[in-house]
């Protein structure tokens, strides 16, 4: 889990970063991304329904992603907002695809430089 102020946890923020942030399609998932004012990375992730009806699975979808900001977020500049927007069931990806495809979506942004 990522810790407290390495969280988007506020609607209007979240909201922001969806309007104004800019947007990179993958394919499991999209990436908002906006710059801050303050020194360090926030993140959130956000499942929907059509993804799968149960939490159960929207949960663990959640859950794997914000392990892999987690485990990578010393080598993200400082100063973003980061929002993934899964569009479809990652159940069945190898966790080592998961983190290529993010961590690529976020060197094409310009979050990490390679």
């Amino acid at each position: 889990m990522l810790n407290r102020e390495s969280r988007l946890r506020q609607s209007r923020d979240i909201v922001r970063v969806l309007k104004f942030g800019r947007r990179l399609p993958l394919q499991h998932c999209k990436l908002y991304v906006q710059p801050n004012k303050l020194s360090k990375i926030r993140a959130a992730v956000i499942v929907p329904k059509k993804v799968d009806k149960r939490a159960v699975v929207r949960n663990r979808n959640r859950r794997r992603v914000i392990e892999v900001l987690r485990l990578n977020i010393q080598q993200c500049k400082p100063g973003f907002d980061i929002l993934v927007y899964i569009h479809s069931d990652i159940q069945n990806l190898k966790p080592i695809e998961l983190t290529k495809e993010i961590l690529d979506g976020l060197m094409k942004i310009g979050v990490i430089e390679s």
